[in-house]
């Protein structure tokens, strides 16, 4: 199946050809792409439509095209990232246009904003004896949100594996939110920031806390090793 854009023929990955990258996707909030070698949409997600699009409607469009235009020179080469594993983009902050043409961040922050850890990196062909054959770009933005009550309401709503909590926040604590969860039977894991000495232990149902200040590689491993486990 493939897509026209400028004439040119862009590979698309649907469900049939992707099964298992599919049945991932439905259960999770992140918004998730693959692009081409030139940044071209050969498949997104369907929480992109939060933002007012179709996943169908994106395929075959530009990358930069649903980036902010003040943007898109920080996000060159990040967003359409194809080096691979640690060398990939951590934590880029950009802010996606809607289809209403509205900006929303795309990053770690406390604004009012909707917010995401963004990742990318390139994909190599395995089959290739030297590993240099370029596949594609892949891409995800794991969603975060502002106050304590909205992650309870998104953890509701959404398959969430992970929940990073501040302990103090606008409307409620971050134990309280963690309260809240439990009694819901929501099992996603929980991490607290803090910039006070504190433990996990002292936090019943925590599963870590992050002291601040704390680097982009520091905040990485702790979500690998969170979800890896």
């Amino acid at each position: 199946k493939t897509a026209m854009d400028n004439g040119e023929n862009i590979p698309v990955i649907s469900e049939q050809e992707d099964r298992a990258l599919a049945a991932i996707v439905r259960s999770v909030p992140d918004i998730i792409y693959r692009l081409d070698e030139q940044g071209y949409i050969v498949y997104i997600s369907a929480a992109v439509r939060r933002y007012g699009y179709e996943p169908d409607e994106l395929i075959g469009r530009n990358i930069f095209d649903l980036v902010h235009p003040d943007d898109r020179e920080k996000a060159t080469y990040k967003v359409n990232e194809r080096r691979r594993g640690e060398r990939g983009t951590r934590l880029l902050e950009v802010r996606l246009m809607t289809k209403d043409h509205e900006a929303v961040d795309f990053e770690l922050s406390a604004d009012a904003w909707p917010t995401f850890l963004v990742n990318a990196e390139g994909i190599y062909d395995p089959a290739e004896s030297n590993g240099d054959r370029f596949l594609y770009t892949q891409g995800v933005a794991r969603v975060l949100v502002a106050e304590g009550g909205e992650a309870v309401e998104l953890a509701r709503r959404e398959a969430v594996d992970l929940v990073l909590l501040d302990l103090s926040m606008p409307d409620i604590s971050g134990p309280e939110v963690l309260a809240a969860l439990r009694r819901d039977g929501i099992a996603a894991r929980v991490v607290f920031f803090t910039g006070y000495l504190a433990a996990a232990d002292q936090y019943a149902g925590v599963d870590g806390v992050l002291q601040k200040p704390f680097t982009a590689d520091e905040l990485m491993d702790l979500v690998h090793q969170m979800l890896d486990d």
